[in-house]
């Protein structure tokens, strides 16, 4: 599910005023429609880091394309699903009519694709999928969802905006990149954010910061705001209630950094931040993101904490009926903390559903709790999900039991979803979860065959580096638990291996 839910017609209060900032990026970005209309398939980069305004520009961007007639895919990945395969392209599908277009592509992509997607879109179940030599998963589940694409765009110009890729699975990232690599006068564009400072040597967003050439990525970096955009940000969020002497204090504390300006411009027209008596003292006030927090903490009880922890723990939206029942409590106290949380400028609410307003505010929240709570937290979010979906959500299971610290729930799930992933040929997410498994399970003959199974994927992935000790392990491991044929294969594959890499 998306972090931050993209309703139509919702305005989140986050970005209820208009658009007055990065007006020339915007103008950079738009420019891609007339490339997407002739068939050149365009990549744009948005990068910048937390805070600095990518969500709202990408929002932006997405309205002018709605309004031109093109279809607008959305996803915006969070942090703890970042190992789910296919995440962001499952929930940008969400609002499409796939029937006519999975017709149309036919067998065996149509049953590739369907196992892949929540139940719904069909009007006939999906058959079982066709084997396949294992070589070959990867290969077939890329070669679906290509082909869907295509038919998607061909029907109508689309563009694909991705918020947050440095959460996105690797799967995800392939099949975007094998689409765009076979692209063939098709209309498709995507339009991604990226925190460059949290993508890892080996996070898959990587490839598209260190292209080298190989794919066409135009970026657009995002910085602070000059000084005319901050006092023009901080005059539409005001509505001229703020005076020319203090918005000069406000630009001062920000650091003209478009969250922290925003943040503390509604602190400062709440009362709860008291400006200094002159513009030279605004330089010398260290203003954090955890002042903030605090300060509209401040006075909170109990009940109120307890659910801004559990909304930073589980990392994506949650009903007041969820809450209730995670924090085991009635319906009527959770909705008036919501409502509490809400007048705090805390947490988003929409309907009957909340998250807090912004993955930084999460991000701080989660690292101020302490490894026992987190630990505690993470078992009753995963309690709730067990009762509410079972199996169904095993990956999210295997995460919230592993962070639990209960390893032989976390080895039962992360095995289920590590064989889900490796069947439809997400095999870099199987990687992820066999080695869950590895790091939880405690019987000897297990362990080894998910030792096995890790390395298996990370050879079929063609990651040699991690691959080749991999497998060496796996034969020790296997030979150890009375597993020799099982030990030898695995030794003929890291043959296979060292060869490849000379």
């Amino acid at each position: 599910m998306r972090s931050r839910p993209v309703l139509p017609g919702h305005v989140s209060s986050a970005s209820a005023s208009p658009f007055c900032v990065h007006q020339d990026q915007l103008a950079e970005l738009t420019r891609m429609f007339d490339d997407v209309r002739a068939g050149t398939f365009s990549v744009t980069l948005v990068v910048g880091e937390a805070g600095i305004g990518k969500t709202r520009l990408l929002g932006e961007v997405e309205r002018s394309a709605r309004l031109e007639g093109f279809r607008c895919l959305t996803a915006e990945p969070v942090e703890l699903e970042r190992r789910i395969s296919m995440n962001p392209i499952i929930d940008a599908l969400a609002e499409v009519e796939l029937g006519p277009h999975l017709d149309a592509i036919g067998e065996p992509w149509r049953t590739v694709i369907g196992t892949m997607l929540p139940p719904g879109p069909f009007a006939q179940p999906v058959q079982a999928l066709p084997p396949i030599e294992e070589r070959g998963l990867s290969r077939r589940l890329l070669d679906a969802f290509s082909l869907l694409f295509r038919s998607l765009a061909n029907e109508q110009p689309t563009i694909f905006f991705l918020d947050d890729l440095q959460w996105a699975d690797a799967t995800t990232v392939s099949a975007l990149q094998f689409f765009q690599r076979r692209w063939n006068e098709s209309y498709f564009g995507i339009v991604a954010s990226v925190r460059p400072g949290d993508v890892g040597r080996r996070d898959p967003g990587r490839s598209y910061l260190v292209d080298e050439g190989r794919l066409a990525v135009h970026k657009v970096d995002l910085e602070e705001l000059s000084e005319d955009e901050a006092r023009r940000l901080v005059e539409v969020i005001g509505d001229d209630r703020v005076g020319a002497s203090d918005i000069s204090k406000l630009c001062a504390l920000s650091g003209r950094h478009p969250l922290y300006l925003t943040e503390l411009t509604r602190d400062f027209l709440s009362g709860r931040l008291a400006l200094p008596a002159n513009e030279a003292e605004a330089f010398s006030i260290p203003i954090s993101l955890r002042q903030i927090l605090a300060s509209r903490m401040e006075g909170m009880d109990e009940a109120g904490v307890s659910m801004l922890h559990i909304l930073a723990v589980g990392s994506k939206p949650l009903t007041l009926g969820e809450l209730s029942e995670i924090l085991e409590q009635s319906l009527d106290l959770t909705a008036d903390s919501a409502d509490d949380l809400a007048s705090r400028q805390l947490v988003e609410l929409d309907r009957d559903r909340g998250w807090v307003a912004h993955d930084l505010f999460r991000t701080a929240l989660y690292r101020e709790l302490s490894e026992a709570r987190r630990a505690i937290l993470h078992n009753r979010v995963a309690e709730h999900i067990r009762k509410g979906r079972g199996t169904e959500a095993a990956n999210e299971l295997a995460t919230h039991y592993d962070r639990a610290g209960r390893s032989p729930l976390s080895s039962e799930h992360g095995w289920i979803a590590a064989e889900h992933a490796f069947e439809r040929g997400a095999v870099a997410e199987a990687a992820h979860f066999f080695e869950l498994v590895t790091r939880n399970e405690n019987g000897e003959e297990r362990r080894a065959e998910a030792t096995a199974m890790l390395a298996t994927s990370l050879h079929l992935n063609r990651n040699m580096s991690r691959a080749n000790p991999a497998l060496e392990l796996a034969a020790t491991r296997t030979l150890a638990a009375g597993l020799t044929e099982r030990a030898r294969r695995m030794d003929i594959r890291r043959v296979e291996g060292l060869a490849e890499v000379g």
